[in-house]
């Protein structure tokens, strides 16, 4: 897209080495009801602060603004860990989500 977004943006992150770590960036639409896939990260092999620098990297390539939020697979606190100081954003598991 490369412009900067009004509305808010967050990721969704599902950590992963062998099994790929996946990552969208989304949008709400619709009063919240839907969301908008904006793009994607999907990669094996790499470790977790590989993969969040390299979430970052496309993040500012594509000339995103700031995240409104981050949310993770709630099994993998590190995980929100390292995301959350590299971004520079709070990763957090999604409401309601339990271990």
């Amino acid at each position: 897209m490369g412009e900067s977004m009004a509305t808010p943006l967050y990721l969704g992150i599902d950590p992963g080495f062998r099994n790929p770590c996946a990552v969208l960036w989304v949008q709400p639409m619709e009063g919240n009801e839907r969301v908008m896939v904006v793009s994607e990260y999907y990669q094996r092999l790499r470790t977790t602060t590989e993969n969040a620098k390299a979430v970052l990297a496309h993040h500012l390539a594509c000339g995103y603004g700031p995240l409104s939020g981050a949310y993770c697979d709630p099994s993998s606190p590190e995980t929100h860990v390292v995301f959350s100081e590299i971004l520079g954003v709070k990763v957090q598991a999604p409401p309601g989500a339990s271990r």
